[in-house]
C-alpha cells in the first residue's frame, strides 16, 4: 500500500513543470538537515542561472539597480573588514533574494496551495524527530532537524500560521487542526519564548484580515487566560528561571551592536558583523532585526531593504484589494508571516539560519505578483535612455530631421 502511494506521488512529481519541481524541492528541503538544504539551494540557483529565459526576466526586473548595489555591498564590505563568515553569508542572502524573485514570478494558486500543504506535511517529520530528542535522547531543548532550538521554534510558528490559514479557508480543516496541535506541543519543547508572542501576532493579523471574528475572539480569550495563568504561575513560562538574566544579556548585546554600528554607520561590516564583536558562536548576531540590519548593512543597505519592504507592502495591498480570491488570501498569509517575523525579530534574528531564511523567502514569494497584474509599478527609463534609443533608430533609418520627445518606456 505504501509503495503504491509512494509511486503515485513520484509519478505526479515527474509530470510537474520544472519550475514547480524546483519550488517543491526547495520547500521540502526547509524541513531537512542543513547538509541537504544547502545543496538543494545551490542546485536551484544554478538552474536559474542556466535558464536564459528566467535569467533575462531577473535582469529586467523592476527596481533592480538598488538591489545590485546591496548585493555588491554584501560581498565587498565583509571582505574589506576580513569578515569571511559574513562574506559567505552574503552569498547565501543574495541567492535567497534570487530564489524569492524567481518563485514570486512563477507563483500560481495551485503552487501556492501545494507549497502550503508541503510545509504542513513535512513539519510532522520534524515533530517525530523532536519527540525522539525529547523522550529518548532527553534533550533539554529540542531542535527538530535544524541545528538551533530558536530557529526550529520560528519554523514551527510559521507552520502553525499556515495551518490556521488552511483551517480558515479549507473545506476539510481537521487534518490541519491535528498538524497545528502537534507542532504547538513540539514548540513547547523548544522552550523558545519569542516564538509564542510572534505566533500570536501572526495569527491576529491572519484572523483580522480574513474577518474571522470568532477565531479572533477565541485567540483573545486564550491570550488573556494564558497571561493570567503565567502571572500566578510564572514557572509555566519557558525558562522562567533565567528570564531576568536573558533580558540583561539582550540589553548588553544591543548596546554593543549599536556602538559597532556607530563606528561603521554607512555600509556596516557585512552580515554576521556582531560575531566579530562578540567572538562567540552563540551570539553571532545582534538579536534584533532592525539593529542587526543597521550593524551589518549600514544606513545605505538598511534604506535599500526598507525601500523593497515598502514595495512588497504595496504589492500586498494591491493584491488584498483585488477581486481575485487567491490574490486576497495569498496577501493575507504573507502579511501574517511578515507580522510574525517582525515581532519575533524584536528579541532575535530568526531569518539568519539556512532553513529559516529559506522558509521566510519562500513564504514571502507566495505573495501574488500584483505589480505585474495591475501595472501598479510601471518602470520608466530615464529620459536620457529614451533620447538615445530614439536617436539610434533615427540614424539607422536615415532620417534627416529628428524631433526629440520625452517618453516613458514600460518594461
Amino acid at each position: 500500500m505504501l509503495l503504491k502511494i509512494k509511486e503515485k506521488y513520484i509519478i505526479q512529481f515527474l509530470r510537474m513543470p520544472n519550475h514547480v519541481k524546483l519550488v517543491v524541492l526547495l520547500t521540502i528541503s526547509v524541513f531537512l538537515p542543513v547538509y541537504i538544504t544547502i545543496p538543494v539551494i545551490l542546485a536551484a540557483f544554478t538552474y536559474i542561472l542556466a535558464n536564459k529565459s528566467r535569467l533575462k526576466v531577473l535582469m529586467n526586473m523592476q527596481f533592480k539597480n538598488p538591489l545590485i548595489v546591496l548585493g555588491i555591498a554584501l560581498l565587498i564590505v565583509p571582505l574589506y573588514y576580513k569578515n569571511y563568515d559574513g562574506f559567505f553569508c552574503g552569498i547565501l542572502f543574495i541567492i535567497f533574494i534570487v530564489l524569492e524573485i524567481f518563485i514570486s514570478q512563477v507563483m500560481s494558486r495551485s503552487l501556492f496551495e501545494l507549497a502550503c500543504d508541503i510545509c504542513c506535511g513535512m513539519s510532522l517529520i520534524c515533530v517525530v524527530a523532536s519527540l525522539i530528542q525529547k523522550f529518548l535522547e532527553h534533550q533539554a531543548r529540542v531542535e527538530g532537524l535544524t541545528y538551533n532550538s530558536n530557529f526550529y521554534a520560528y519554523i514551527i510558528e510559521l507552520v502553525v500560521i499556515i495551518c490556521f490559514y488552511k483551517i480558515a479557508t479549507s473545506e476539510k480543516p481537521m487534518i490541519y487542526i491535528f498538524i497545528a496541535a502537534a507542532n504547538l506541543i513540539t514548540m513547547s519543547f523548544t522552550e523558545c519564548r519569542s516564538a509564542w508572542g510572534a505566533m500570536i501576532a501572526g495569527l491576529f493579523v491572519l484572523f483580522l484580515m480574513l474577518k474571522k471574528s470568532k477565531l479572533l475572539a477565541m485567540l483573545a480569550v486564550i491570550l488573556v487566560a494564558t497571561g493570567v495563568t503565567i502571572y500566578f504561575y510564572p514557572s509555566l513560562m519557558p525558562r522562567y528561571y533565567n528570564f531576568t538574566a536573558t533580558m540583561q544579556n539582550r540589553l548588553y548585546i544591543w548596546h554593543r551592536a549599536f556602538a559597532d554600528f556607530l563606528s561603521h554607520p554607512l555600509f556596516g561590516r557585512g552580515l554576521l558583523a556582531f560575531y566579530q564583536v562578540s567572538g562567540n558562536i552563540v551570539t553571532p548576531h545582534a538579536h534584533n532585526i532592525l539593529l542587526d540590519t543597521l550593524e551589518c548593512d549600514g544606513i545605505v543597505g538598511t534604506l535599500i531593504i526598507l525601500f523593497y519592504f515598502g514595495v512588497i507592502i504595496k504589492q500586498l495591498v494591491a493584491a488584498f484589494k483585488s477581486d481575485i480570491p487567491w490574490f486576497r488570501t495569498g496577501a493575507v498569509l504573507c502579511s501574517s508571516i511578515i507580522a510574525a517575523t517582525l515581532v519575533h525579530g524584536i528579541t532575535d534574528m530568526p531569518i539568519m539560519g539556512v532553513n529559516t531564511g529559506l522558509l521566510f523567502f519562500i513564504l514571502l514569494a507566495f505573495r501574488p505578483n500584483a505589480a505585474c497584474s495591475f501595472d501598479i509599478y510601471p518602470q520608466t527609463k530615464p529620459a536620457i535612455d529614451a533620447y538615445v534609443s530614439r536617436f539610434i533608430k533615427v540614424i539607422k533609418k536615415g532620417y534627416v530631421t529628428y524631433f526629440t520627445q520625452k517618453e516613458n518606456i514600460i518594461k
